[in-house]
């Protein structure tokens, strides 16, 4: 008998505002800033309130909340992007069954 629960699927969206971070003082503006610098391209770091994506040599994703400091740089642009947080995503859900439940969640909190 398999007493274990079923993976549940939960889908939140966070209160994040985000920032394309480019050029060569870019890692200088998030160290100013007090922010997680992931070392390798197409890596990340996170950390309460932060979340800091390396997209290229010199470019990098901050999405932050509210309450931290924003990057202050000449090539700190602000994006309008809505960051959505998964969890319960393990063992038998599927890409498939992820993405039909977000849209369904999307649609459903936009009408």
């Amino acid at each position: 008998m398999n007493t274990q629960q079923p993976n549940t699927l939960q889908i939140g969206v966070r209160e994040l505002s985000s920032y394309l971070l480019t050029g060569p003082d870019s890692k200088a503006v998030l160290a100013a800033a007090g922010l997680p610098l992931p070392e390798a391209v197409l890596s990340a770091e996170e950390r309460p309130g932060a979340l800091v994506a390396r997209t290229g040599r010199d470019e990098y994703m901050a999405m932050l909340a509210g309450t931290l400091p924003v990057p202050q740089g000449e090539w700190c642009f602000r994006r309008y992007d809505c960051v959505f947080e998964l969890t319960g995503v393990t063992g038998s859900h599927s890409w498939h069954t992820c993405v039909s439940t977000i849209f369904a969640s999307f649609s459903a909190a936009t009408g």
